[in-house]
């Protein structure tokens, strides 16, 4: 932990300073954090600062609670950024002893876990959405670019937009 005194610091003397622990090193920001406990965020500030490890530069947050520095500003890597925040408050609760900052940031991991396996379809949903992307609008443009560029060979562009009508129609 960097220096300071755990014992002047109006956060760390809170019955609850494990949870405001587990929240910053989550992400939670300071803001979300003062106006949740009723802290100063100026206290909030100072605490993350002097009694917590300091987040990486690929996920530093702005007091405004938004996210930047994400590797490519997909949901995939904002979630891994969540994940690897989850991780990192781990290994602090695991430092610290907290059992129940532990349970957070494992159950918190796990569900970061559970969400990429729905994204890649790793983890089937029952009762699930179907998508159809016959009727998307990028679907229409692959089909009419499909058979446009079969234009010069006829025969073929019947028998594929042949074999699109009956994919296309309703069952």
């Amino acid at each position: 932990m960097p220096t300071g005194s755990r014992n002047a610091c109006s956060v760390c003397v809170r019955d609850d300073v494990d949870r405001i622990d587990a929240d910053l090193l989550a992400g939670a920001t300071i803001r979300a954090i003062a106006a949740r406990t009723g802290i100063a965020k100026s206290a909030v500030g100072r605490h993350r600062q002097n009694h917590l490890p300091s987040a990486p530069p690929t996920a530093t947050r702005l007091e405004e609670g938004v996210v930047v520095g994400e590797a490519d500003g997909t949901v995939r890597a904002k979630l891994l950024g969540m994940v690897e925040r989850a991780d990192r408050a781990l290994q602090a609760a695991e430092t610290k002893g907290s059992v129940p900052q532990i349970i957070n940031a494992i159950s918190e991991i796990r569900r970061c876990y559970e969400l990429e396996a729905k994204l890649s379809g790793e983890l089937a949903q029952p009762g699930g959405v179907s998508v159809n992307v016959m009727v998307s609008a990028e679907w229409a443009a692959i089909r009419v670019a499909m058979l446009e560029a079969l234009a010069p060979y006829p025969d073929a562009r019947i028998a594929v937009a042949g074999r699109l009508a009956e994919l296309e129609a309703p069952r």
